[in-house]
């Protein structure tokens, strides 16, 4: 079901926009027209936004600004008046980022809470969030206290319309913010009641869901029953009334079980909610619940019914589900587009639309992030070569050459320089480098290109490609770091490490040992760039073996396969995971879903991805051989 375009396009945008990006977009182009780098008539469709490569996470704040979360851990801000703001949290891993009109809260792996906030708004203290879209200033990430005072760790967080709601690793779940409609859950119906300080309202919970546009909430308890709190309108709550709910209420679930949720989202006038094994269920207005029928209790959406659902993202009036096979549906007010907003277009049941053409197509890596007048399809995987290889050049160890004269040398890695080059010898580029005088600087921005390619001075990089006689820089396809790993990955005359794998007789007797003898180890030639890159564990073990010595081979400690092992390295090269007829793909999935930790990969790689897609492929080829089976039977 993929496509290249969502609706047609005139010639001159063809020509304009990139045949495929990591990011598309549809909805207002004034809030966000620093994304683009000309005027551009959306037209109801998405384009591609080049400003922004490779996102771990977008979050939409309101029709004015998104933060986008990069998986070197860094933030972008990108305001309609503020332009682009950038952020960074020192010494943390950030875990989660939620949003509401004016404010960003964000949660580390280490349980600490910060929070991104309007000039007016005192959130990071935990005060009333002060909605001020003319005076809207964001200026820092500070850091929420509150529960660290408390000794508390922060596990999950959720947010409404100025409502904030959070879950500790210990169970307990609090909720400070506005209270009218009954949204905090504390049993008041003082609607001028503002929480300034987080209230615990109940404990043993395991997650929570809100939603941006949403005046309630939703929380699964330890006991799997699933309760939600605040505004009932049109019934969304699930509960089999309209009314509001001041307290937590136990929602009805007829035909799921709680701990059956993959993921829910409460908007303003609805809810929807995904199963694990792919169902899609909603209550609330039939304007936007896609049942066209206003139901008090969830209900299977029924055009959805015979589809894997695996993403789901709801803004102020449109919808948006991506299915496993990779359809992407669409209902509720759909045409966002222009600055009046005048919604044509009201869709009441899901329809497909067609799917931006995305640098990768798997729907394990695709999310979406829906506002009130916007929406980002973006790739959340990226390039994870790219960010291997970074993290290698940073860290600056095990470099075996230098690139440049004496006076701005850099250390750097031989193989990977000639091969990124089009095999030019290091020291012809050494020598070019002395003729052309070119600067540290301009080495570093370099090297940038090399590893993880990044352009952070598009002339200077052109001039070192004229020289080299390098293609332009704009042919990316010519110059990608994963089509130059795939070339090597081939070249097995130039693979200069030998991983040694230990194959064990499991017929063996372990107590008839006497003679020692093992057998001879199987040997899978590699690249050792490619494991010191792409290993944690690998690179752990160079650290301990004496750089004096000539060590060409390591032995593999794992356990694993020699079939596992090798679909394992050409993963490191490729990015890929192929299985051959004659593999065993039960013992080879497993011993794969062990990698990632063993071999300390990082955490953001596809791996989990790769695997799923395999498992999608066996599962689709077992339902043909059933149904040919069944064929034959009668």
């Amino acid at each position: 079901m993929f496509s290249k375009n969502l609706l047609s396009q005139s010639d001159e945008d063809e020509q304009n926009e990139p045949e495929k990006s990591d990011v598309y977009f549809s909805g207002q182009t004034k809030s966000y027209s620093l994304l683009f780098s000309r005027s551009i008539d959306i037209k109801n469709r998405f384009v591609p936004i080049t400003k922004i490569k490779r996102p771990k996470k977008i979050v939409i704040g309101n029709s004015q600004h998104a933060l986008v979360l990069y998986p070197n851990n860094k933030l972008e801000l990108y305001h309609e008046k503020l332009g682009i703001q950038k952020f960074e949290i020192q010494n943390e891993q950030i875990k989660d980022i939620v949003a509401s009109a004016q404010n960003y809260q964000i949660v580390t792996r280490s349980g600490k809470l910060y929070s991104l906030a309007s000039g007016k708004d005192c959130s990071y203290q935990l005060k009333i969030p002060i909605t001020d879209f003319i005076r809207s200033t964001f200026k820092e990430i500070r850091q929420v206290t509150f529960f660290e005072e408390k000794n508390l760790s922060i596990d999950k967080i959720a947010m409404g319309y100025c409502t904030n709601y959070y879950l500790c690793t210990d169970g307990q779940f609090f909720t400070s913010g506005y209270s009218d409609e009954g949204r905090l859950g504390l049993g008041q119906k003082d609607n001028t009641t503002h929480q300034l300080k987080p209230v615990k309202i109940f404990q043993d919970v395991e997650r929570i869901f809100s939603g941006i546009h949403g005046l309630s909430c939703f929380f699964i308890t330890n006991s799997n029953q699933l309760y939600a709190f605040g505004n009932n309108s049109h019934g969304k709550l699930g509960i089999g009334n309209g009314d509001i709910q001041y307290k937590p209420q136990m929602v009805k679930t007829e035909q799921f079980q709680a701990d059956d949720i993959e993921h829910l989202i409460t908007a303003q006038y609805h809810s929807i909610l995904i199963t694990k094994d792919g169902r899609t269920f909603s209550s609330g207005s039939p304007i936007y619940n896609g049942i066209d029928v206003k139901k008090e209790i969830f209900t299977q959406i029924p055009t959805l019914k015979d589809k894997f659902i695996i993403r789901i993202a709801t803004g102020e009036y449109r919808q948006l589900a991506l299915s496993q096979e990779g359809e992407l549906f669409c209902w509720g007010f759909t045409n966002c587009s222009t600055p009046s907003t005048t919604y044509k277009k009201n869709i009441k049941t899901p329809q497909i639309i067609q799917l931006p053409n995305l640098n990768n197509m798997s729907p394990n890596s695709i999310q979406i992030s829906c506002g009130s007048r916007s929406t980002f399809i973006y790739n959340n995987v990226g390039n994870t070569l790219s960010l291997d290889f970074e993290h290698f050049f940073k860290n600056g160890k095990f470099t075996d050459c230098a690139l440049g004269t004496k006076e701005n040398e850099i250390k750097c890695h031989k193989l990977l320089i000639e091969l990124r080059t089009n095999n030019t010898k290091l020291e012809q580029i050494n020598k070019l480098i002395e003729e052309k005088c070119y600067s540290k600087e301009q080495l570093q921005n370099f090297l940038k290109w090399i590893y993880y390619e990044e352009i952070n001075n598009a002339t200077q990089l052109e001039e070192i490609f004229t020289s080299l006689n390098l293609s332009p820089l704009h042919k990316e396809n010519e110059h990608s770091l994963k089509n130059d790993l795939l070339r090597l990955y081939k070249e097995e005359d130039s693979k200069d490490f030998i991983l040694l794998v230990q194959i064990q007789d499991e017929d063996e007797d372990d107590d008839n040992d006497d003679d020692n003898d093992e057998d001879e180890p199987e040997e899978i030639p590699v690249h050792k760039i490619v494991l010191l890159a792409r290993s944690g564990l690998f690179r752990e073990m160079f650290k301990n073996i004496d750089q004096k010595e000539e060590t060409n081979s390591v032995k593999d400690y794992s356990g694993k396969s020699i079939e596992t092992l090798e679909i394992l390295i050409k993963y490191f090269y490729t990015e890929k995971i192929e299985l051959t007829a004659d593999d065993d793909p039960q013992l080879i999935l497993e011993e794969l879903e062990d990698a990632q930790e063993y071999y300390q990969l990082n955490e953001n790689c596809n791996l989990n991805h790769e695997l799923d897609r395999i498992k999608t492929q066996l599962l689709k080829k077992l339902k043909i051989l059933l149904f040919y089976l069944f064929s034959l039977h009668f």
